[in-house]
């Protein structure tokens, strides 16, 4: 009897470590290219806290002339969504961490990106997030 419940103890032990193999089975990412996702998650989060700014202030309803402004900002926040290129071999989460927004950008641009090598999708990365922070540090 005790041989059979140790029998299925070890039984159940390696159907749980293949298990467990097979859900870390995963294909490595270029070190690199998880700095561009990085990178870009931080730029996606930017974004966010910035339409969570510009459509506060739009609803305070400030004068015309800031609306104007503000309308303006929000373009061109919405045009560097836009722009936004994937990283490729690289799932992309839309969710953002239970963040819901639009997120109207092109998604053939990674397909531009697959030649380009992990350093230089890198620093598409970089110059992609350097262009938000020019805008919220236009809001400032």
């Amino acid at each position: 009897m005790k041989f059979y419940k140790f029998l299925s103890v070890i039984l159940i032990s390696a159907f749980l470590i293949n298990c467990k193999s097979k859900t870390e089975e995963q294909p490595k990412v270029d070190p690199i290219l998880q700095e561009a996702l990085s990178i870009q998650d931080e730029a996606i989060h930017i974004g966010i806290e910035l339409d969570s700014i510009l459509d506060a202030r739009m609803a305070e309803g400030s004068f015309a002339q800031n609306i104007d402004s503000l309308r303006l900002l929000k373009s061109a926040v919405n045009d560097w969504r836009y722009n936004m290129v994937e990283i490729p071999g690289i799932e992309h989460d839309h969710d953002h961490h239970g963040h819901d927004h639009d997120h109207s950008h092109d998604h053939a641009g990674s397909e531009g990106a697959a030649h380009l090598s992990p350093q230089d999708i890198k620093k598409v990365q970089t110059e992609w997030k350097a262009a938000i922070d020019s805008i919220r540090n236009s809001i400032k």
